[in-house]
């Protein structure tokens, strides 16, 4: 389970509410699911979780498709 924000990092956008592309702070929780899910789901960020504990903090900067964006991660829990 984790809070994730994402944001498009995009310097040629200057409405900050364009920018935010996802916030489970306000939208729930996010259950990242197990692998299979999780590569079904279009999330490249799994690696950059893979070891880390519970209460991280995990920033990813991602360019895929060339569209770059930020996740922040708050890892709160796993099964």
């Amino acid at each position: 389970m984790a809070q994730v924000t994402e944001v498009l990092w995009d310097p040629t956008v200057t409405d900050n509410s364009q920018k935010l592309l996802s916030d489970t702070w306000t939208d729930g929780l996010k259950a990242l699911g197990n692998e299979d899910q999780i590569a079904q789901s279009g999330n490249t960020f799994r690696t950059e979780l893979t070891g880390k504990t519970v209460g991280s903090q995990v920033v990813v900067i991602e360019n895929t498709g060339g569209e770059a964006r930020v996740l922040v991660v708050d890892i709160l829990g796993v099964s």
